[in-house]
């Protein structure tokens, strides 16, 4: 049986509060990524002027888009991006032997469509959301949320107490008792697994990032199985709505960056 094909369905991202755009994704044929960098924690930046998660994003999203067909495996093609970034700070002379808590990071979701499976990697909070004729069924990095320090973030009064917890959280990065996420180096693919489930019938398959999610599991305004049934800009435009009168926010940016993808298999 030949491998079934992707469709584009919908495709929206949007600029958040930060100085630059630091989510990204695309897809081919066969593939479809969603990524979510986070810079690290310091006063200046290693690797670009404005943003080290820009950078590792960036250059990690034009990889994958450029080589993805290479690869049969998700976490060959993974590993293979993190030597292609490694290689390129090494040629612009750019410092790996920095803090646990310096290192930009990046959160992803990842699928291929392979004859009658799916398979899939998450990482961080981002989301891959599968809706056939009668179930939806929403898959993300369980792990990397139920070890999740925001709320006592948001709950202490000192910025300097939310600081070191933030800088106690990202120095549990790849390590034992710790959450696995995207990194430069690629720890986490010696230790994260590519899943897979069947998909018998036609599909429909979205991809996002945090910033995405927030209409469902901050806002309420919507279910997983409404998003399927709104186009994603006007979940966006919601989303944006909301973030302007919410002066509680849980989340680091009030306005966060967004993007999702929408594709039929």
């Amino acid at each position: 049986m030949e491998s079934r094909v992707m469709k584009l369905l919908e495709l929206v991202n949007a600029h958040g509060d930060g100085k630059v755009m630091e989510d990204a994704g695309g897809y081919t044929k066969n593939f479809v990524w969603v990524l979510d960098g986070a810079t690290g924690l310091q006063k200046h930046q290693y690797f670009s002027a404005t943003s080290d998660a820009f950078w590792v994003v960036n250059n990690l999203n034009q990889f994958i888009a450029l080589n993805s067909t290479k690869f049969e495996s998700i976490i060959d093609l993974l590993k293979a991006a993190s030597n292609s970034l490694k290689s390129k700070a090494y040629k612009d002379k750019i410092p790996l032997n920095i803090l646990d808590y310096e290192r930009p990071s990046y959160a992803l979701a990842f699928a291929k469509v392979e004859k009658e499976k799916l398979k899939y990697v998450v990482l961080g909070d981002c989301y891959v959301i599968i809706k056939t004729k009668n179930k939806i069924r929403v898959i993300t990095d369980e792990n990397f949320l139920s070890n999740s320090i925001e709320k006592r973030i948001f709950t202490t009064s000192s910025q300097i107490n939310q600081l070191d917890l933030l800088k106690t959280r990202r120095s549990t990065m790849n390590k034992v008792g710790g959450y696995l996420i995207g990194t430069i180096e690629g720890e986490a693919y010696e230790q994260v697994s590519e899943e897979e489930i069947p998909i018998f019938e036609n599909a429909e398959i979205l991809l996002c990032t945090d910033g995405f999610a927030r209409a469902v599991n901050m806002y309420n305004l919507y279910s997983w199985k409404g998003i399927f049934n709104t186009p994603l800009n006007r979940v966006v435009e919601d989303i944006r709505n909301l973030e302007d009168m919410d002066n509680h926010t849980t989340k680091f940016k009030k306005s966060d960056d967004i993007f999702a993808i929408k594709v039929f298999v």
